[in-house]
């Protein structure tokens, strides 16, 4: 699973993952916290609970989450369209990567016609994550 944020208490010392007490089971088994999925679901955004298997709040503020997906959207497309970039680069790992990459302050954002894009910076690298207005994470994948 990955990493989240907003999980553990102030000064108590930091645990592997998520405290489960916290969290909920999301799809394929991935562990959500609860108070994010709350957050999302009284925000009015249209998402599928059943198929979220990750949320975060990033330094922004803001609320993103990725659902199974299809082929054109979320984390089936970020598998089949782009996996073969990040092995290129030795990522093996997405799902954790992207909980690391979503942990950390873009180093651009912006709107093109498709829609909202952030651009993350990690060891020299540049990646891009597309996404809805409602934070809905649509592709992930590395640019050059």
């Amino acid at each position: 699973a990955g990493a989240f944020l907003s999980t553990e208490a102030p000064g108590v010392p930091s645990l592997d993952g998520p405290r489960l007490h916290d969290t909920i089971e999301g799809a394929d088994g991935y562990f959500l916290d609860r108070g994010l999925m709350e957050e999302l679901e009284n925000s009015g955004a249209k998402y599928t609970p059943e198929n979220v298997m990750y949320i975060v709040k990033n330094p922004d503020g803001m609320l993103q989450w990725l659902e199974t997906g299809k082929e054109s959207s979320g984390w089936m497309h970020i598998l089949q369209k782009h996996e073969q970039n990040f092995s290129a680069q030795g990522i093996d790992d997405i799902y954790s990567f992207l909980s690391e990459v979503l942990q950390t302050q873009p180093v651009k954002r912006g709107v093109n016609p498709t829609g909202p894009y952030a651009i993350y910076e990690m060891d020299g690298r540049r990646y891009k994550l597309a996404h809805g207005t409602n934070g809905y994470i649509v592709s992930f994948y590395p640019i050059s």
